[in-house]
This record gives C-alpha cells, sequence and structure tokens, in this order.
C-alpha cells in the first residue's frame, strides 16, 4: 500500500491531502477552488508535489493548469485527481532521485567530511538538470521516460568515479532500473544518454534525441544566473573562508561557456543558453561596477 501526499501553497497558505492506494500508477493532484467574477466555481492546479512512502517529494506540475468549472463550491479546498500515467512516471522517478540523493550525502562525507552543511551543490545541480530536461522533452517530443531518469542518475557516480563518471552512470542505470517498474524496453537508452553527456563543449554534435536533452539540459544548468547561484552556494557550503573576491574569480574562470552555447543541440536550448549566458556576465560586470563604485558616477550626455 502506498501513501501519496499533496502539499499546496496558496497566498501563504498549506493545503494538504493524502490518499492510500495499492495501484501502482496511483496519485493525485492538488485543485484549488476558486470562485470566479460571477460566482462560478472553478478549479485551478497549482504546484503540485506528490511523495511515496511519505519519504520523497516529486513536483508533478508547476504551472497553471487550464481553468474549468468543478462540481462543489469552495475557497481553499483541496480535491483529490487521479493522475494516471504522469503519476506513473514519477512513482518509478522516486527510487532513481532517492539513489541519487544518498549519492549526494556520500559526495558531501567525502569532499567535506559532514553532509552537515548549508548548501549540497550536487543536488541542486541534478534537480535543475531534471527540471530543464523534462521542459526541453515537452518541447521537442523526447521521450520523457528516458530523459527524466537519465537526468536523475547522470552524475550519480560523479564523485566515485570521476572522469569516468559518465560510463560508470550508465552501468549503474542498467543495474538499477531493472529492479524498478520503469520500462525494461527503455534502460538501453537511459543508458546511452548517461554515456554521452561529458564534455562542456562537443566537435561534433550527438544524434540522439534523448541523449541531446540530456546533454542540454546539463549545460543549461552551467551558464546563467542558475550556475551564479549553484557555485556560489557550493563554494560557501564548506568550512573554509572565501571572499566575495575569490567568488567573483570563480565566476570569470568559465571561459569556456560561450563553447557550450554553440554546442547546444536543441533550439529551445540555444536560444536560452544566449540569454543565460548575457545575463551571467552582466550579473559580474554590474557587481564589480558597484565594488569599484563606477556606479556614483553619473554620466552626463
Amino acid at each position: 500500500r502506498a501513501q501519496f501526499h499533496a502539499t499546496a501553497h496558496v497566498d501563504g497558505q498549506v493545503f494538504r491531502q493524502q490518499e492510500a492506494s495499492t495501484r501502482p500508477d496511483a496519485g493525485f493532484a492538488v485543485a484549488i477552488h476558486d470562485r470566479g467574477p460571477a460566482g462560478d466555481v472553478h478549479a485551478q492546479r497549482r504546484v503540485v508535489h506528490v511523495a511515496f512512502d511519505a519519504h520523497a517529494e516529486v513536483r508533478v506540475q508547476r504551472s497553471p493548469g487550464r481553468l474549468r468549472p468543478i462540481a462543489r463550491p469552495g475557497d481553499g479546498v483541496l480535491v483529490a485527481e487521479r493522475l494516471r500515467g504522469h503519476a506513473r512516471r514519477h512513482v518509478h522517478s522516486l527510487a532513481a532521485r532517492a539513489r541519487l540523493h544518498d549519492a549526494t550525502l556520500a559526495e558531501l562525507l567525502g569532499r567535506l567530511g559532514t553532509t552537515d552543511v548549508s548548501f549540497n551543490y550536487r543536488w541542486e545541480h541534478v534537480t535543475a538538470v531534471v527540471t530543464l530536461a523534462l521542459r526541453l522533452a515537452e518541447l521537442t517530443g523526447a521521450d520523457a521516460d528516458i530523459v527524466e531518469a537519465a537526468a536523475w542518475l547522470h552524475d550519480i557516480c560523479k564523485y566515485s568515479d570521476g572522469q569516468r563518471h559518465p560510463q560508470a552512470g550508465a552501468a549503474y542505470a542498467r543495474a538499477f532500473l531493472p529492479t524498478t517498474d520503469f520500462p525494461p524496453e527503455k534502460i538501453e537508452a537511459v543508458a546511452g544518454a548517461i554515456a554521452d553527456h561529458m564534455g562542456l563543449w562537443r566537435d561534433e554534435p550527438l544524434l540522439i534525441l534523448e541523449a541531446q536533452v540530456l546533454w542540454d539540459a546539463d549545460k543549461l544548468a552551467k551558464i546563467g544566473l542558475t550556475a551564479v547561484f549553484h557555485w556560489t552556494g557550493g563554494r560557501l557550503a564548506g568550512d573554509e573562508m572565501r571572499t566575495l573576491a575569490d567568488l567573483i574569480a570563480r565566476g570569470r574562470d568559465a571561459d569556456w561557456q560561450s563553447k557550450t552555447v554553440a554546442s547546444m543541440h536543441t533550439e529551445p536550448a540555444r536560444r536560452a543558453a544566449a540569454t543565460r549566458l548575457a545575463a551571467y556576465h552582466a550579473l559580474y560586470d554590474a557587481l564589480e561596477r558597484e565594488l569599484a563604485g563606477d556606479d556614483l558616477v553619473t554620466s552626463v550626455s
């Protein structure tokens, strides 16, 4: 028997709903009932979290769905809704998510000697990659099952195997996914995408769409403001003293990013990468101007 939980945050209030089920494809979303301007009652999907066995949470849907009439009135009331195929995909992804989380804790212990840190860089990076990969799958038609599993597992061997982590991660996927309800016919595609995600830029493009999507999502997370905050958080997580000059130098040292932008495979990723890189440089430029006091001087035209 699985215990599913949903949580919605609306205007500072937290609403929760839970449901038990023995079905592997069970799950539900949260619907917030709102009265329309004419007194009609509508339901709108909001940020939804689904938890399996009350231990892990997965975002199922972030953006509001289309408003539609519902049967009963009431403001701020939760309604359980079946999410057949969508929830099913997330049920088997929870196991991969849990394995990845364990791997990030092992990395923290190995690098910092403790898991009691202020920022878990690997976890933040991978969860960002999962979000980006699923969005790219929607936009490009890539297989969401393959993309999500590959995103969760692509760095699971990063600390243990270093430069060989793509090959080790692919082997891990081949051994681990058969123990879950993941579609067996898709496992090799997951392993192939993981094996091909190495490198900050590429001389030759990847040819398989799901591998392209994983590569693009992984590298998008290393460009733009996401990279600024991820790297800053990672640098500050240990007990070593850091100065602002250290953090700026770390950011400015990423001179490979223009090659990454040029290597993007999918059109949405190419557009986003160019925008993110411009924002990345603009942030550091603005910060250095402030630190130098250059913003005190008003130019006269």
